[in-house]
């Protein structure tokens, strides 16, 4: 079956990131309705833009439901989602964004810390934290989601053929990045090289709550050991292409997606592209391979679906809530390169032609880009899957 693989385009993020208006733009434009999801462990609200066919809501609510079961937020507090369809550039899938970043005040949040919208109500129990007023427009949602209404998409909760894109996964995996798989990781504008990494979004450095749990194979943090130097962009390229780079929690350690070309919005901000070490991770970390999932991997081949949020992306949000100061601190010492024969799946570019491919990248500022571009120097990475029975994949490796 074809494969298609979730990697970042620079010039697509900047082409969405210009071209396709807000939702709070738009919503003055069009008739909107709003859903109320109430979870397990959170409410959300689901606000439906732009003529969303009245097939994909069904598919929509499933998917922000299994997230308001596992999310955990207080009752003061209702995550409020966006979704839009429309006519989206040639090739595009959809976009999807994190509404705002929010700055740590060291209280509840940390200082020198930023965090979505989601986790930064959820942590704090208030509504209105980091809230602003933009041309008399209240910005209350947290995450935004556009989907091309010219894709064929499967819309039931059957098993998608090869001709079509599961909507309820591709909404999971994104909704997964607007609520909190992300983080400030970007390239430095002012770096004496291509190769040169900052956090933060214009200009402010900060990481995110996520970056502060990213860990070399040496078993030290990034942002709290390769950020003291005068070569700091520099280290920070060499740790986030390093090896065995993986996200650090008090109940297991999962590998990070780590290719040795970075691309900004997919590298280090998904876990591992290889099935195996997945499954790897998730036994190392007490988690049965029932419980063990793909969903925030790099990579969606057509007519596959993947429904369950699994524990070991839940570890990663426990330990971004809770009260922990992230990795520990010590030398910045980055593992050489891996040969081909131990690279970990990072960067199996192996019967990828150079044609066209599905893209889908995780994004917090900007826009986030699911689409078809030509494959020309980006990295690419070949991903299978297993096939499916009714009640879901047979196996998640």
């Amino acid at each position: 079956a074809e494969t298609h693989t979730w990697i970042h385009h620079q010039s697509i993020r900047r082409l969405i990131h210009t071209s396709i208006p807000t939702l709070s733009t738009l919503s003055n434009k069009q008739e909107v309705s709003t859903v109320p999801v109430r979870g397990q462990q959170s409410n959300f609200e689901l606000v439906f833009h732009y003529a969303v066919p009245e097939t994909a809501k069904a598919p929509l609510q499933r998917a922000v439901q299994s997230w308001a079961d596992v999310w955990k937020a207080p009752d003061t507090v209702t995550i409020m989602i966006e979704v839009a369809y429309a006519e989206l550039p040639d090739g595009v899938l959809g976009a999807a964004q994190s509404s705002l970043l929010i700055q740590g005040d060291g209280g509840l949040l940390r200082q020198g810390t930023s965090y979505t919208s989601a986790m930064a109500k959820s942590i704090t129990g208030d509504m209105t934290v980091g809230r602003t007023r933009r041309s008399n427009v209240f910005t209350s949602s947290d995450v935004r989601i556009t989907f091309n209404s010219k894709i064929h998409w499967n819309y039931d909760s059957r098993k998608p053929t090869d001709t079509e894109f599961d909507l309820e996964t591709v909404a999971l995996h994104e909704i997964g990045h607007g609520l909190y798989f992300d983080g400030s990781l970007s390239p430095s504008n002012n770096g004496p090289s291509s190769d040169a990494l900052t956090f933060g979004y214009l200009g402010d450095g900060l990481p995110s709550r996520y970056d502060e749990f990213m860990t070399l194979k040496t078993g030290v943090g990034i942002v709290a050991s390769c950020t003291s130097s005068g070569d700091v962009p520099e280290m920070l390229y060499d740790a986030a292409t390093s090896p065995g780079l993986f996200f650090y929690t008090s109940r297991g350690n999962f590998t990070l997606y780590s290719p040795t070309t970075f691309s900004p919005g997919s590298s280090v901000y998904h876990i591992v592209e290889d099935d195996d070490q997945i499954k790897r991770d998730c036994r190392d970390a007490g988690i049965d391979s029932n419980d063990c999932s793909d969903l925030m991997s790099p990579a969606l081949p057509m007519g596959y679906r993947q429904h369950s949020i699994g524990l070991n992306t839940l570890r990663i949000l426990d330990m971004m809530l809770s009260k922990a100061t992230g990795s520990i601190n010590g030398t910045c010492i980055v593992p050489p390169a891996p040969t081909s024969s131990d690279s970990g799946g990072n960067d199996n570019n192996d019967n990828i032609s150079e044609g066209t491919i599905i893209a889908i990248v995780a994004g917090t500022v900007g826009a986030v880009v699911l689409g078809l571009v030509l494959v020309s120097a980006i990295l690419v990475i070949k991903r299978t899957r297993n096939s499916e029975t009714e009640s879901g994949p047979a196996d998640i490796l």
